[in-house]
This record gives structure tokens, C-alpha cells and sequence, in this order.
């Protein structure tokens, strides 16, 4: 985020629907004020949520001169994104105030600021992915999540949680799950006519195999009957 600061972000201009922006992979700088604007897509609003927060507090859970603030519009001026608090900061071992699955902005604009204090930090900072949406009804090209929110279709399974409510986003999609459905359909017909197949051929067969055997009994019968008329023809002769 520091490379960013004091910058605007255009989602448009650089054709992209997320951004991640992380403070520092390590412990953050002193005497930060980095301030990052963010414009998504016309016509559509941002998602915001919070991860790894690693931000210095005080043990009663009030931030020090260290925290984040979110604001519903481009500048400072506009008012605080709507259920966040107005300073974010803290960690797992200092609780503060509890953070939503994700915020929203309902102007458009995101405007986030980072300050840090002059005491040199032990902390981390915080991943913010922030990702453009609007609200159902959705478009093919789109993914519905759970919360009625419509992201690109480009922001499935990216190991984020665009949709800000813990949709899993990774199962089928509708499209998939029809795809999948009239498969087990034509499988099931496939097996149903082999079996049929199978049955009627052994049918046949068993058929077939009957009128040989009765044919060869017939015969034998008719050879037994033939031979016993020669000896009985013979045994007249020799009397």
C-alpha cells in the first residue's frame, strides 16, 4: 500500500475488478499517512474486507497512533464507511472492536488512510482486498453470491473472498451444475440400453440354445426310434 499512497486506483483504466492492498510483509514504517482512493467500474460499488490485521493497540483495545480508517467516498471529507469503525486497529491478542465479514460503499469511491505513529512498529498491518460489485439481478458473464452481490466471473476461486460473506464461491455454478446433470442423464439412459442390450441378447441366446437342444433331442429320439425298427425288421427276417 505504501507504493500507492496518495494515489487513485481506477478499476476501469486498468481493467481490473480486485485489488489487494497489503502494508508490509514485515513490520510497517514510522510516520505513515498514506491515503489510497479507489474508483471502481461505473454503476458499481466496492467490497471491502479485512484480513490479517496486525495493527498496534493498546491493551483496553483503543488504538494508539497507529490505525486505518475507511471512508465512503474520494476524499476525507466523506463520511465513514458505513459499520466500520472509525479507527481499525489491533490484533489475535488484543481485542477491539469486532470487524464485519465485509464492508461496503454505497457511493462508489473508497477512500482508505493509513497512519502510523513515531514509535518504530513490531507490526504487520493488514491485507485489504477490495472488489468491484453490484447487486442481483446478475449477468451470465457473473457470479451471484450468497448476499445477492454480483462479481465478475474472473473473481471465482482466486483465494479471496470477493463476496465478502464466506460464499463458496469454488462449487459449480448453475451453468455447471446443469452441464452435470444432463451427463448423469444421457450415463443413465447409456447403462439402462447396455443392460437391455444384455438382457435381450441372453434372452436370445437362451432361446437359441433351447431349440438346439430340443432339436438334438428330437433327433436322438427319432434315430432311437428308426434303430429300433431296423432290429425289429431284422429279428422278422431271421425267423
Amino acid at each position: 500500500m505504501e507504493q500507492l499512497c496518495n494515489q487513485q486506483i481506477n478499476f476501469l483504466a486498468l481493467n481490473e475488478d480486485a485489488i489487494l492492498l497489503r502494508v508490509s510483509p514485515q513490520a510497517y514504517r514510522r510516520n505513515l499517512d498514506c491515503i489510497v482512493a479507489i474508483e471502481p467500474h461505473p454503476n458499481k460499488q466496492l467490497s471491502v474486507k479485512l484480513q490479517n490485521l496486525d495493527i498496534d493497540a493498546l491493551p483496553s483495545g483503543q488504538c494508539t497512533d497507529d490505525y486505518l480508517t475507511l471512508y465512503d467516498g474520494r476524499t476525507q471529507a466523506a463520511q465513514f464507511l458505513a459499520g466500520a469503525p472509525n479507527q481499525i486497529c489491533g490484533n489475535r491478542n488484543v481485542r477491539t472492536i469486532p470487524l464485519a465479514d465485509s464492508y461496503a460503499t454505497q457511493r462508489g469511491y473508497l477512500t482508505a488512510r493509513f497512519r502510523s505513529g513515531p514509535t518504530n512498529s513490531i507490526h504487520r498491518g493488514f491485507d485489504m482486498i477490495v472488489s468491484a460489485f453490484h447487486l442481483a439481478p446478475c449477468k451470465k458473464n457473473e457470479y451471484k453470491c450468497y448476499n445477492q452481490r454480483c462479481i465478475p466471473e474472473n473473481l471465482r476461486c482466486s483465494g479471496f473472498d470477493h463476496c465478502g460473506d464466506r460464499t463458496p464461491v469454488c462449487l459449480l455454478t448453475n451453468e455447471a451444475k446443469a452441464a452435470v446433470g444432463v451427463t448423469a442423464i444421457l450415463i443413465l439412459i447409456a447403462i439402462i440400453v447396455i443392460v437391455a442390450v444384455c438382457v435381450w441378447r441372453k434372452k436370445r441366446q437362451t432361446t437359441f440354445n433351447d431349440r438346439v437342444k430340443q432339436q438334438k433331442q428330437r433327433s436322438h429320439f427319432e434315430h432311437s426310434v428308426a434303430g429300433e425298427s431296423f432290429k425289429v425288421k431284422m429279428n422278422g427276417q431271421v425267423h
